[in-house]
């Protein structure tokens, strides 16, 4: 049996426990936070809210598939049981995604997803401002590099516990009451820094209310602060509000993943927040989830039905979709002959795209009516890019192949130089 009960916290007057079973397929994330405040305790997770000027500890652990028991301790008993209803909104425990799963388990590109990852829910945020600070600083930026700001402004600004340890974020109050400069020496850039005052006095001087009832105005005041844009409010409204049918349309991991899946593997493929909104809009009120499946899953199947615009953008082209793709660079490969190629050569990841793309057919069928094995597809890409191809006995060579020295100025510009004879040595002249 787990025990919730914090063995460095004093004895407190108030202390609350609930038993909850989940709606639907749930499994609790046993991994610590990326910004600090969420902490791993063995099969426990243990986190520091506040309510109000109260400070709580919560405390989550799952003994059993279809048991949830959250613990709640502080001075009031009214601020434990407000903070084990935000606890359980961020683990979403209560939500049921039985329709969402019932209508679109064998839907063509999530399906397969949703069949192997029930469990899978949005990472959502005690407090609607944490998701919406957090979002600034992960504007236009690396994950990891923006989870390092996120601990500097715990650590520095936040509030923490003197028994367990744990912190909290700042308040919307002491954000704004803090200089953009002291967050810039936090590597936060300078125009997000701003934003982030900005937002923070807006929220603190009672003009923007997240708990408001009515969030649409508030999302339309916050879109008039200078740097809050779609994402911002899209990822406020998913990760804060809870709300399902906010699409992050502009996440840079969702542009790249619907542009390669929308052209048919191409490694190069990014699509625009225009295409990936229709892609996800069969989806409906569920398009936010839909996002997070499309995000993380480990393969996808290429959609029939591909938006008009990016179709245009094809050219006519006919796009291989990617598990098609694959199987026929496995048949190739397996019909060479030879060391398999370096990193660098005509299997790079470009290279096997476009040898799958050069002509209709497989090559492996090619290669075996040549005789020549995966040369013939690898000429033919070549041929078709103005390169020309290599003849009998030498080996295909890429822009990489070649010397630095011998390299055209632009790797496109369809020249490939043979590679340079090392110099003879002075103990080789003797010789001969």
């Amino acid at each position: 049996m787990v025990s919730l009960l914090p063995e460095l916290l004093p004895p407190t007057p108030a202390r609350e426990r609930v038993e909850v079973t989940p709606a639907w397929f749930f499994r609790l994330p046993l991994r610590n936070g990326s910004d600090g405040v969420l902490r791993r305790r063995g099969d426990v997770l243990e986190r520091l809210l506040h309510v109000g000027e109260h400070a709580v500890l919560v405390r989550v652990a799952q003994p059993a598939r279809e048991r949830v028991v959250l613990g709640a301790w502080a001075a009031d008993r009214v601020a434990a049981r407000e903070a084990l209803t935000r606890m359980r909104f961020a683990l979403s425990v209560d939500d049921d995604l039985a329709p969402f799963h019932a209508r679109f388990a064998k839907d063509p590109l999530i399906g397969r997803s949703l069949r192997a990852r029930p469990w899978l829910r949005v990472a959502r945020r005690p407090q609607a401002f944490e998701a919406l600070a957090w979002a600034i600083c992960e504007q236009l930026i690396e994950f990891t590099r923006a989870a390092a700001i996120e601990r500097r402004i715990v650590w520095r600004l936040g509030r923490s516990c003197a028994h367990t340890g744990l912190c909290d974020l700042p308040t919307p109050a002491s954000v704004a009451a803090t200089a953009p400069a002291l967050l810039e020496s936090m590597d936060l850039a300078h125009r997000r820094a701003l934003t982030l005052v900005r937002v923070a006095r807006e929220i603190s001087r009672g003009r923007a209310v997240l708990e408001d009832a009515d969030q649409q105005s508030t999302l339309r005041r916050l879109r008039r602060v200078p740097g809050v844009g779609p994402w911002t409010l899209a990822m406020l409204s998913l990760a804060g509000l809870g709300r399902y049918d906010a699409v992050p349309a502009g996440d840079v991991n969702l542009l790249k993943r619907a542009g390669r899946l929308l052209a048919g593997g191409d490694p190069r493929g990014f699509a625009s927040e225009t295409e990936v909104l229709e892609l996800l809009a069969p989806y409906g009120s569920w398009a936010g989830l839909a996002a997070m499946h499309l995000m993380t899953a480990p393969t996808l199947a290429c959609p029939d039905d591909r938006p008009t615009s990016y179709r245009a953008r094809l050219g006519g082209r006919a796009p291989v979709p990617p598990l098609v793709a694959s199987s026929m660079l496995r048949s190739a490969a397996a019909d060479a002959s030879g060391p398999p190629a370096r990193a660098g050569g005509p299997f790079s990841l470009g290279a096997r795209w476009r040898c799958a793309h050069g002509a209709h057919d497989p090559p492996s069928n090619r290669g075996a009516q040549s005789g020549k094995g995966i040369a013939a597809p690898i000429a033919a890409a070549q041929t078709q890019r103005g390169r020309p191809p290599a003849g009998p006995g030498q080996p295909q060579l890429g822009h990489r192949d070649v010397p630095v020295a011998q390299r055209a100025h632009s790797p496109h510009d369809g020249v490939v130089m043979q590679p340079q004879q090392p110099p003879v040595g002075h103990r080789q002249q003797r010789a001969r």
